[in-house]
Order: structure tokens, then sequence, then C-alpha cells
């Protein structure tokens, strides 16, 4: 039975079936099948040709690689150039960034040309930014020093550069809204200054008027020069300002303009009896001769072929 046991056992071991200790029956593992052993170049061999990237492609995809990194950190620096309140580095990183730019992909990149027209906005602002405090220094100078057309030009400038500013959309700062009302006292004060210059120079044109004006009895033009003197006069004095003294000028032009308007009013009364007497001639009535040859020896008309 032993015997016939162990033949049994043998024959289902030969039939790929193994018993466990209960007796459940297990198929066997298979042995792994023999390998073949094949060359590494043959296996090389097989693997395709496109697959394996060419020194000229490898090249063309690590140039592409580098293009892109240049291109990021470019358009990354334009952000951070263009922001409200850039770092102090912001604009040198920004032209680093395009200078790399431009020699990893050319100047054809629409990137490129974009940070650029940046760089070149931002110089153009930061020159205006700067030309606008120099300017206003420039203002407080003249006011200081009573340079009235350095103040000009130095004004001139600052609108120049607000327009500029201004014309990329840039708001006004606090610094410069306290820049502004300072230019506000500085303008009031130049506009001052120019109102000092041009009543000093009415006021000298007005005496030469008068002194030509007395010794040719015009008295239209001395009178108009009288009124020129006396409105140059208050201005500087509402200004605070001192004028040099005229040497009794003015006191002898008023002096001489009520004699040349005595005189002048004497002559019309004398023009108007000689017509007046010349109408009553003509007029052959003895009451109105009387009467206009009463006012012209009463004028002052000197004798003539009318009056006899």
């Amino acid at each position: 039975a032993v015997l016939a046991a162990a033949g049994v056992g043998a024959a289902v071991a030969g039939a790929g079936l193994i018993y466990t200790q209960f007796g459940q029956p297990e198929v066997a593992p298979k042995a792994p099948e023999p390998v073949e052993l094949v060359d590494v170049q043959r296996q090389e061999a097989k693997v395709p040709a496109l697959a394996r990237p060419s020194p000229e492609d490898l090249a063309a995809q690590q140039k592409k690689a580098r293009q892109e990194v240049a291109l990021a950190k470019l358009h990354d620096a334009v952000g951070v150039a263009s922001s409200p309140n850039p770092g102090p580095g912001a604009i040198d990183d920004l032209r680093t960034a395009l200078a790399v730019a431009v020699v990893e992909a050319g100047e054809g990149s629409g990137v490129i040309s974009a940070a650029g027209q940046r760089l070149a906005d931002i110089d153009t602002m930061q020159k205006a930014r700067r030309r606008y405090g120099e300017a206003l220094q420039e203002v407080r100078t003249a006011v200081n020093d009573k340079e009235l057309l350095a103040g000009r030009l130095a004004l001139q400038d600052m609108a120049d550069a607000e327009k500029i500013l201004k014309s990329f959309g840039e708001e006004l700062p606090m610094e410069r809204i306290k820049a502004m009302m300072d230019i506000a006292q500085h303008k009031a004060q130049l506009a001052d200054m120019e109102r000092v210059v041009e009543q000093r120079e009415a006021l000298e044109h007005g005496r030469k008027q008068l002194q030509e004006a007395l010794p040719a009895k015009d008295t239209a033009a001395a009178r108009r020069a009288m009124g020129l003197i006396a409105r140059a006069e208050m201005e500087l004095r509402d200004l605070h300002q001192d004028f040099p003294p005229d040497k009794g000028l003015v006191a002898e032009g008023l002096v001489r303009l009520h004699e040349l308007e005595k005189e002048e009013q004497e002559r019309h009364r004398r023009i108007d009896a000689l017509a007046l007497l010349e109408a009553a001639v003509a007029a052959r009535s003895p009451q109105l001769c009387v009467e206009a040859l009463a006012e012209a020896e009463d004028a002052g008309v000197e004798p003539c072929p009318t009056m006899e």
C-alpha cells in the first residue's frame, strides 16, 4: 500500500500537482523560461532612429529653452519696473534682462520690443521727474534772489516736465502735491516781482513823458504822463516797494499842468468868442454885436478886423 501510494504521489507530482499537509492539491510553480542573451549593440540597433536626437537638434532645444527663460525673466522685470513703487534696482534689472533677451532671442520678439519701449518710457519719466525737482529748486532760489527771468524759465521747465509725466498717466504723489502748493506760492511771488518790474518801467516812462510834455505845453500828453506816474507809484506802494524820488518833478508837473489847462481853457474861450463875434457881424444885429464884442474883449481876443 505504501509503495502504491508512493507510486501515485510520483505520478501526481509528474502531473504538476503537490499536496499540502492538509491533503489539498496545489499547482506547482513553473520553472522560469530561459532568457535569450542578446548583444547590447543588437538591442540598440532595434531602437528607432527618431528617438535619438542629433547634436544639432539637441543644441536647438537648449537654445529654445534659454530663449524661453530669458523672455520669462524679461516679462517679470517689465512687470516689476512698471509697478507704482519699483525697487531701486528694478530699472537696472530690466536693462540686464533686456540685454540677455536680445542676445538669446534676437530683437524680433514682441516681448523684447515692448520691453524696449517701456524702458525708454521709464527713462523719459525719470528725466522728467529729475528735471521737475531741479526746476522747483531753481524757482525757490530765483524767488529768494529776486531773479525774475530765472524764475520764469524754471517755471516753464516745470510745466514741460509735468506735461510729460501726465502724458504717461502718472498721478501726483503727496510730495508733488506739497510741491504744487509751494509752486503756487512761488508763482504768486514771481507775479509780484513781475508787477514790480512793470510798474518801475511804467514809472520811469511816465516821468520821461512828463519831462517832454511840459516844455512842449502838450496838455494831453502831460495829463497822460501824470496818470501813469500816479498808478505806478500806487502799485509799488501796494507791493511794499520803494522807488527813487522824482526830485520835485510831479509837484512841478501839477503846477504846470494846471497852468496849461488854464491856458487851454482861455484859448478855447477866445476861439469861441471870435466865432460868436463873426456870427453877430454876419447877422448885422447891433444887440448881438454888442454882446459878442464884450465877450471877445473879456476873453482876451486881440484886436482884429472882425472886432473893428
